[in-house]
């Protein structure tokens, strides 16, 4: 005869069993007070983010804006999150990147600039950007902090280039980008070779991607990324001496630019040849748009981004190595 009230009682004890094994994985793996572990395949973030950005810091992905005013970090090799105690302005149009070992956030609208320790968990306030954008492109290249194109309030377009030193304090203005008067805002970039690489962007009637090398204070025009002219928000990522492109936006049902459902929108960049390859599709689950990227060693990380609903928390990552989607 079985007991009712031990049949009852059994999801309990292995809902307990789970937190039990939960919390010892948390002390013998030695992570942070607060700290979440998830499945492999199913690791989420701890809160979506709109037009949230990143930066890596050794093994750490540092997430940042989008809405939230906290910035959480997630230890790719244990697949654990945690948070800093420091907060930080909960906007979409915050920015930045880490140089030296530091975070420079940007808020492009406020123009404020903060240097954020995160071994210190302090925060200093810094000289402020000399003139507002949005949606503008901002990275470190060289131990400086670039914020690239963008549009001003009046929705103009801007191709300018304000650098900030953090050795110097100071901002100055770098090589405007060519081309980008009717190409204002969404394009993507990163720093291959210690060099910066911009592509994409928003078009107003222009059909090509073009693809620009910073190279000692003047931009070299490279191959056109493959991309179709509604394309934006695409995530750019450089993994060993190859940049990585994801096209989220191809992924949209119905769309005009690129019918084919099964086309590819995940490419690899090859500086030698000056050539992408298309590398197939991401996998069908991914968001449309939002994407925040990261890329740490041989693995490139996407998180959250909008699948046309509502914003997701989810985390998927490719590993170079094996060419295989987690």
């Amino acid at each position: 005869m079985v007991d009712a009230g031990g049949e009852r009682l059994k999801p309990l004890m292995l809902a307990v069993m789970k937190r039990t094994f939960r919390v010892c994985l948390v002390v013998l793996l030695g992570l942070p007070h607060g700290s979440a572990v998830c499945r492999a395949d199913d690791v989420r973030m701890p809160s979506p983010r709109t037009f949230g950005r990143s930066a890596t810091i050794d093994k750490k992905v540092y997430l940042f804006g989008g809405g939230v005013a906290t910035i959480d970090i997630f230890d790719t090799r244990d697949k654990s999150w945690s948070k800093l105690a420091t907060d930080v302005p909960a906007s979409n149009t915050l920015y930045g990147d880490q140089i030296d070992g530091k975070l420079y956030l940007l808020d492009v609208r406020t123009r404020r600039l903060v240097r954020v320790d995160p071994d210190k968990e302090s925060t200093d306030a810094l000289p402020p950007l000399p003139t507002p954008r949005v949606n503008c492109t901002a990275i470190a290249c060289g131990g400086k902090l670039y914020v690239i194109g963008g549009y001003n309030e009046k929705i103009d377009a801007r191709n300018s280039v304000a650098v900030y030193d953090p050795r110097t304090n100071e901002w100055s203005l770098g090589p405007p980008l060519p081309g980008y008067q009717t190409r204002d805002h969404f394009h993507c970039a990163a720093v291959l070779n210690g060099k910066l690489h911009v592509v994409g962007g928003l078009l107003k009637g222009n059909k090509d991607q073009p693809h620009w090398r910073l190279d000692g204070g003047r931009w070299t025009r490279l191959a056109d990324a493959p991309l179709h002219a509604l394309w934006k928000h695409g995530a750019l990522n450089a993994v060993g001496d190859q940049l990585y492109l994801l096209c989220p936006m191809a992924t949209l049902p119905n769309n005009r630019a690129n019918p084919d459902k099964d086309a590819a929108n995940f490419y690899r960049y090859d500086p030698k040849a000056n050539r992408w390859q298309p590398l197939g599709r991401a996998p069908r689950d991914m968001p449309f748009v939002h994407i925040i990227p990261a890329a740490v060693g041989q693995t490139v990380f996407y998180f959250g981004g909008n699948n046309g609903t509502r914003d997701t928390t989810r985390v998927r990552w490719f590993d170079v190595n094996t060419a295989k989607w987690n």
